[in-house]
């Protein structure tokens, strides 16, 4: 399991350069792989979503950033407004995460 989230965690990285860090201190709409990567570690996202491979976790993880970014300025809390015009022009949302899973 961790090898398939490390595998995702990487590509992740390496596809959006701009948004995705390593510094703990990153602040949004910046995302600290290492942070996201525990995340999906400690809630069971594999299990609950029954992934067996990296190709269903990167397509989850792209699932929900595509919800995202169908959002309209408006149905995005005020606190995240100013985050909103580099994560577009970057097409990176995910860095919201709720919960990846109900």
């Amino acid at each position: 399991n961790r090898r398939i989230i490390d595998e995702v965690c990487d590509s992740l990285r390496s596809a959006y350069p701009e948004i995705i860090t390593t510094n703990n201190r990153c602040r949004p709409p910046n995302l600290c792989i290492d942070r996201f990567r525990n995340r999906l570690f400690q809630e069971g996202v594999l299990e609950k979503c029954s992934i067996l491979t990296e190709k269903d976790l990167y397509f989850l993880i792209m699932k929900v950033n595509d919800s995202f970014s169908e959002r309209k300025h408006n149905q995005w809390p005020p606190t995240v407004h100013r985050n909103l015009k580099k994560a577009k022009r970057c097409k990176f949302f995910s860095w919201t995460y709720g919960r990846m899973v109900g």
